[in-house]
């Protein structure tokens, strides 16, 4: 696996943990519903991959705004993708794993619209 991809799996599994789970350990009230946890992805990830430091913009010749674009649009795609696979109602466990997919299907499209170029920065030696 790229270390990028690496990297982006990490993220959209820290975000699938993020403020829609905001629970005390241990109780019971930590399951979120279906329709919460897409929009919390669909308006969270583009920020996130897409920052003026993330590799996808430091490596490449794209701008944080087109690189959201992309990232927006890789994530409706993907979510539509894997929507019958998305329950009505995730806990921790099946929004880590359908956060593991996501990564994994928007990973690819985000490595075939954007273009990492490693001698762009000297970070970016290796992201491939």
């Amino acid at each position: 696996m790229y270390p990028l991809l690496k990297t982006l799996f990490s993220v959209v599994l820290t975000l699938t943990f993020g403020p829609a789970f905001a629970c005390t350990e241990g109780s019971n009230g930590c399951d979120v519903g279906k329709r919460e946890w897409v929009e919390y992805i669909q308006d969270t990830l583009s920020f996130s991959f897409c920052d003026a430091g993330s590799p996808f913009v430091k490596c490449s010749d794209v701008s944080p705004v087109q690189c959201r674009k992309i990232a927006s649009a890789a994530a409706n795609e993907c979510l539509a993708k894997l929507d019958k696979t998305i329950p009505p109602l995730l806990n921790r466990t099946e929004a880590g794993d359908r956060g593991e997919a996501l990564g994994d299907c928007m990973g690819g499209k985000l490595f075939k619209a954007i273009k990492i170029r490693e001698d762009k920065d000297p970070d970016c030696a290796g992201m491939l």
